[in-house]
């Protein structure tokens, strides 16, 4: 008899432990989505939400990268502003998720708003829109490739849009006009960690991303742009730094820039500019390894960075009889970007940090 008890209590043991290890997401169902219209402008507790033994329903994402839904959970929110942004932060302590998809939805769950996808299977993805209609329910769809990836994710929503995305990019217009179109940001105020990936990646650079891609614009004031990513020390802890420019369709490249070596300060330059036009800056790290913060210097004067902004040595020649020096540490390399070619005799793959001069040969 106190076998047969024993057995009995055994196997329900054995049932819950099944059944709770089975459970599904409380946010499963489209019907049962999370409101998150009180927890707006926040981000959720860490892996606070998960997709494991999630079931699918209602529509795949329009971009998502499998006939799903596989293991779908729900969210939803009344919109107070135009925007939105939704980010499924991963890794770490944020969540051990992989491959997630994500999509917004109109009040019908099935009508799509927006969509986003990994591209790499640790990284994080953010989906966004600015059409949406003030006091109308908009649900979130969040999703993972497949049963081998589903896991924890820790959830973020903001109602603007912030600089990951090329609609909330960072105007730098007023702060050129504002100091003679010379302007720097403080120390590392900016960062590529926790960026998600959205337009096309540099021509130029070192990957398929973008990855983390971080977006600025301004409007042009002359033909000239220079734009330089400084890092190390107090101004920021990014590496592999790869920067563009970009037409105002963020999708026209109008300059392109990467590192030569992990450290280095990066700059992009360009005189073709037309006045009065907008333009856009993305500023991307290599990898995850590489990601971390920056300071960014814009001017509309190109200097001897670049050779288009040389220092004319001619009248220096010309009014000393030919033979003419700088006054004492007049220049640095401090802070230079590499551009064109080094020099044959050079005893690295560079140029690192090179500076421009230009004279008329007499």
């Amino acid at each position: 008899m106190r076998y047969q008890t024993f057995f009995k209590f055994s196997l329900i043991l054995c049932l819950i432990s099944v059944f709770t290890a089975k459970a599904q997401p409380a946010n499963d169902n489209f019907a049962s989505a999370i409101d998150l219209t009180s927890s707006m402008n926040s981000c959720s507790g860490n892996a606070a939400y998960t997709t494991l033994n999630g079931t699918g329903d209602l529509n795949a994402g329009s971009c998502w990268n499998n006939s799903g839904p596989q293991h779908n959970v729900w969210f939803s929110f009344v919109a107070a502003t135009n925007e939105i942004e939704v980010t499924i932060d991963i890794a770490g302590v944020k969540g051990n998720q992989q491959r997630t998809q994500l999509a917004i939805w109109r009040s019908d769950g099935t009508t799509e708003v927006a969509c986003n996808r990994y591209i790499g299977n640790s990284d994080d993805v953010a989906a966004i829109s600015d059409t949406l209609t003030i006091g109308q329910t908009y649900y979130i769809s969040v999703d993972a490739f497949s049963s081998s990836y589903d896991g924890t994710f820790t959830l973020c929503i903001y109602d603007d849009i912030g600089y990951d995305f090329l609609e909330g990019a960072v105007n730098l217009t007023d702060s050129l006009l504002n100091n003679a179109g010379q302007w720097c940001s403080p120390d590392a105020e900016y960062t590529t960690i926790g960026g998600t990936a959205d337009r096309n990646p540099g021509s130029c650079w070192n990957n398929t991303g973008p990855r983390f891609n971080r977006w600025f614009s301004f409007v042009a004031a002359t033909p000239r742009i220079t734009a330089v990513v400084d890092i190390g020390g107090v101004k920021g802890n990014q590496q592999r730094t790869q920067v563009a420019i970009w037409r105002a369709d963020g999708s026209t490249e109008v300059a392109c820039n990467r590192y030569s070596g992990n450290a280095d300060d990066v700059g992009v330059v360009s005189d073709t500019l037309t006045v009065g036009q907008t333009y856009y800056i993305s500023v991307d790290a290599f990898s995850t390894s590489y990601d971390g913060t920056f300071s960014l210097c814009v001017n509309d004067v190109l200097d001897y960075d670049f050779l288009e902004g040389a220092v004319d040595l001619t009248d220096s020649l010309l009014n000393n009889s030919g033979q003419w020096c700088s006054p004492d540490a007049e220049y640095t390399t401090i802070g230079g970007t590499s551009d064109r070619n080094p020099g044959s005799c050079w005893n690295n793959s560079g140029p690192r940090f090179n500076r421009w001069f230009s004279f008329v040969a007499a």
